[in-house]
């Protein structure tokens, strides 16, 4: 089971973001958490698929479906200390939440 949009219809909604924020397609999960945590939203989430950049294949459910759902799993050495400065740069740029400068000591 793939995405529940054609190929035509993914392409056409990351031209339109890449256009709205001046990104590249290797950012765009990036860009699009930055939208979020710009947001006037008191609430912004990200999953950490997201963070990754990880595709389809990360996918926690399929919506109607009952089964394969609920699978994916973070892999050793995916919470590395740069991912952790990512975010925390993101989160701290957007005035949400408190930055910390320790990396080593978040991922440890």
């Amino acid at each position: 089971m793939g995405d529940l949009q054609s190929t035509a219809e993914i392409i056409a909604f990351q031209t339109a973001v890449l256009e709205s924020t001046g990104g590249r397609p290797e950012s765009i999960h990036n860009d699009m958490i930055q939208l979020a945590f710009a947001s006037e939203a008191k609430l912004a989430i990200a999953p950490l698929q997201d963070y990754l950049g990880l595709g389809s294949e990360a996918r926690l459910n399929t919506p109607g479906t009952t089964g394969h759902n609920w699978q994916w799993r973070v892999l050793p050495g995916q919470l590395t200390p740069e991912l952790y400065l990512s975010v925390n740069a993101m989160t701290a740029a957007a005035g949400r939440g408190s930055a910390c400068s320790n990396a080593d000591t978040a991922v440890s």
